[in-house]
């Protein structure tokens, strides 16, 4: 998945042990594993101005917008972690405390890079 998600694989990767990190975050936290389907749901939300009615939408088809990919994606096995954030003036963060197990450095980067990223 790097090469759509990580500038053609330059970046990192972080390997997370799902089960530990599920049974440390809140529950306003949804997630599991993305279903693949032939065809994927259609969703439109008619000219609202009212972003009660909005959230109150994206909420009841949560699942088929989230969690629900097309059949060509299968191979990505996803597994995912989806939270509203209330407050966008304000960064949150998920705990994962002992989940991260591995990072993993792409062979592009530049050793300097490395050796930094390392230190970190």
């Amino acid at each position: 998945m790097w090469g759509l998600y990580a500038d053609k694989g330059q970046g990192v990767c972080l390997v997370f042990d799902k089960d530990i990190l599920c049974k440390q975050i809140d529950d306003a936290v949804l997630h599991k594993i993305v279903s693949y389907d032939t065809s994927v749901e259609s969703f439109y939300i008619a000219n609202s101005n009212d972003s009660q009615s909005i959230q109150r939408n994206i909420q009841k088809k949560a699942d088929k917008l989230f969690f629900h990919k097309r059949k060509e994606w299968e191979h990505e096995q996803e597994y995912r972690f989806i939270k509203r954030c209330t407050n966008l003036n304000k960064e949150e963060y998920l705990y994962y405390g002992k989940a991260l197990k591995y990072i993993i450095l792409n062979s592009v980067i530049e050793n300097t890079d490395s050796v930094k990223f390392k230190k970190m």
